[in-house]
């Protein structure tokens, strides 16, 4: 049995790293876990204080094999700051990890549930990662975890290099820009326009997003494991963090019903495709005519303009040129 490291990325969000650190220590198996932590520098002075306090409260961490703290001068951002954290894990002799931002909130037993999940299905390619996060009503699934391959959640999430490594062209914003730039008009008539607006919005972030990428897998290389009970709950739909927030989810993620067993016993089930998740899925995340028309628009516009109109979350319209974007060079 192999025991994985546990590693998250943290800024100045004192309260929420706090609350993170407190449930995974409290965790069934934390004594056999090394916990790594990726502390980023403030990139002005607004995020000091917090920054300070997460400085100040690392040396107090305990309840696990073992702290390792990883420090820097310059800000080096939200990915960077994980891609080094994964680069350490990996020159330790790990064919894994487990990653989380610093906005979770963890059952006991999800420690248990990752290293099960990623011992598990070590040798099967057709599983891209193990997530600890469910929003999807569950009742009436047999067993204790199901996989489905439309979705991916990054909230408290195991990986096997290898399988991500498929991802890593994807994951060179230079390669997705020469998609798009492919990609004809008349995709506007496909679900293809759904694939290219994602690519814009993570043009315009200046990051892949972990929830996007694994979508360019192919059908059978790209299912998740998922729990049939949540053992994850997020606070950072607060506006705290670097993708905003709403009061809707932030009261659906932060009040939600997590798992609260001391420990937990695999599933062994040959088969843990569930139809009836499935379908739920489908009606709870179908597309609607809207969010095709404005797919639609970005798109469009990008093809006739070279610039990007992006809604955000106070609903108003801004446009950029690509040219003015700071994407990270090709490798």
């Amino acid at each position: 049995m192999v025991y994985y490291p546990v590693f998250v990325t943290t800024l100045n969000r004192y309260e929420h790293f706090k609350r993170l650190v407190e449930s995974l220590s409290r965790n069934t198996d934390a004594d056999k876990t090394e916990f790594i932590i990726g502390l980023d520098y403030p990139p002005s002075e607004k995020y000091r204080e917090g920054y300070e306090k997460i400085k100040d409260y690392i040396p107090s961490i305990s309840g696990f094999k073992k702290v390792t703290v990883f420090t820097t001068d310059v800000n080096l951002g939200p990915f960077n700051n994980s891609e080094r954290l994964k680069k350490y894990v990996k020159e330790q002799g790990y064919d894994a990890y487990i990653g989380t931002e610093d906005d979770n909130e963890f059952s006991p037993n999800f420690i248990q549930y990752m290293n099960w999940g990623l011992n598990r299905y070590r040798d099967d390619n057709s599983i891209y990662a193990i997530c600890g996060f469910s929003k999807l009503d569950s009742s009436g699934a047999e067993g204790k975890v199901y996989k489905l391959n439309r979705i991916f959640s990054a909230w408290g999430v195991g990986q096997w290099f290898d399988r991500r490594d498929k991802l890593k062209l994807y994951l060179d914003l230079n390669y997705q820009k020469k998609i798009l730039d492919a990609m004809p008009v008349t995709i506007i008539f496909s679900r293809k326009i759904f694939r290219a607006n994602a690519i814009i919005g993570m043009l315009y972030g200046g990051w892949p997003y972990g929830d996007t990428i694994p979508m360019f897998l192919p059908d059978d290389e790209r299912w998740c494991i998922f729990p049939v009970k949540s053992k994850v709950r997020n606070w950072g739909q607060d506006g705290s963090g670097q993708h905003g927030g709403s009061v809707k989810g932030f009261l659906f993620n932060s009040t939600m019903e997590i798992d609260t067993d001391e420990s937990f016993e695999g599933d062994d089930r040959a088969d843990i495709y569930s139809p009836l998740i499935e379908k739920r899925f489908q009606k709870n995340y179908r597309k609607t005519v809207k969010n095709y028309l404005k797919s639609v628009v970005i798109y469009l516009t990008y093809k006739m303009t070279g610039k990007i109109p992006v809604g955000n979350h106070t609903s108003r319209w801004r446009r950029i040129k690509l040219d003015d974007l700071k994407l990270p060079k090709e490798q």
